[in-house]
């Protein structure tokens, strides 16, 4: 999949959240595809990619990052939930088999 293609899928999935940018800038595509997220915040979209990860993996994921932020110091990444509180969305990409998890 091209980067232009990444970034339709970035910005179908930023519809979802109650945010406001200014400029989606490609930043990596490695085992997940990120993107920066500009605006008064700044933020890092994941694209997960099938083979790197599942639904669960992305969950438990999550559940990690707020337990050691909520009983360390340690500075880990917030995630931000969905309008409809949803730690990953999908976005369809034409078909049902090529829907993507979004992670922000």
């Amino acid at each position: 999949m091209k980067r232009e293609q990444y970034k339709k899928i970035a910005i179908k999935a930023l519809q979802q959240y109650d945010i406001q940018y200014d400029k989606l800038k490609f930043l990596i595509d490695d085992t997940n595809i990120f993107f920066h997220v500009i605006g008064k915040k700044h933020l890092v979209l994941k694209i997960c990619k099938r083979e790197s990860s599942t639904l669960e993996d992305n969950f438990l994921e999550a559940f990690f990052i707020e337990n050691i932020s909520n009983k360390t110091d340690i500075v880990v990444p917030k995630i931000i939930k969905s309008k409809n509180d949803e730690i990953v969305v999908f976005v369809d990409n034409n078909s049902l088999e090529n829907r993507k998890r979004v992670i922000l």
